[in-house]
């Protein structure tokens, strides 16, 4: 349905009051990003008049009126980047094409924020460097901040991938890894959205530093200490 707006210039309040009106509001897409990270929507079209952003509609709703000059792109951080749970945000989207124009039908897109992903690394004895000439013989475990939330929109974590030096471990996917040699070990874990045809399956993602992770160098050449003489009094 369309509301046909007659000011030649749009007001705040007739923005709200347009946006509060019984106008269609049809489902849109839905977009996974990261918390603390910055993010980005762009309109197909960036030469209409106004575009239209209502961040949470109802109480408390913020709402960015966007020119032609913009392109409507809409750009936006949620979080510090050190929640621990997944918020869910909705945003509704507008457009009027002209000065006496009319509005049209609002678009509710769902933005879901997940939270970043802490990786740690322990070694089995607390010691990251061993004595020079002896076999390294320890295990390194990785260790995952807790993220609550997750099973609500279908989102898992994936199976470790661990590399040294920079380079994969092959067939290694646990949270341990044995050692048997010095090097610099990291552990690799992401995201997995639901599937499409699932419940919250996304329409467009950006995971872009979703993953603090900690590398983890293992040392063996901590020197052995030098037998001393000894003499018979």
């Amino acid at each position: 349905m369309k509301k046909t707006l007659t000011s030649l210039c749009l007001s705040f309040a007739l923005f709200v009051i347009a946006f509060s009106s019984k106008a269609a509001v049809i489902p849109g897409g839905t977009y996974y990003v990261i918390s603390g990270e910055s993010f980005s929507l762009t309109p197909a079209v960036a030469s209409l008049f106004e575009y239209h952003w209502v961040l949470d509609p109802g109480a408390g709703q913020v709402a960015t009126t966007l020119n032609t000059a913009t392109g409507g792109v809409y750009t936006k951080i949620f979080g510090t980047g050190s929640e621990l749970g997944v918020e869910t945000h909705k945003l509704t989207f507008g457009v009027l094409e002209a000065v006496d124009g009319c509005l049209s039908d609002l678009i509710e897109h769902t933005i879901i924020v997940l939270p970043k992903i802490t990786v740690s690394l322990t070694t089995a004895d607390g010691k990251d460097n061993y004595c020079l000439g002896i076999p390294v013989n320890t295990t390194l475990t990785a260790n995952v901040t807790a993220v609550t939330g997750l099973g609500t929109y279908g989102v898992t974590l994936s199976p470790f991938a661990w590399t040294k030096d920079g380079s994969d471990v092959s067939g290694q996917t646990s949270s341990t890894l044995a050692i048997t040699s010095a090097g610099t070990y990291k552990a690799l874990v992401s995201y997995i959205l639901p599937a499409t045809g699932q419940p919250n399956a996304p329409t467009a993602s950006k995971l872009l530093n979703a993953v603090n992770g900690v590398a983890k160098q293992i040392k063996n050449d901590l020197p052995l200490p030098v037998v001393p003489s000894i003499s018979l009094n």
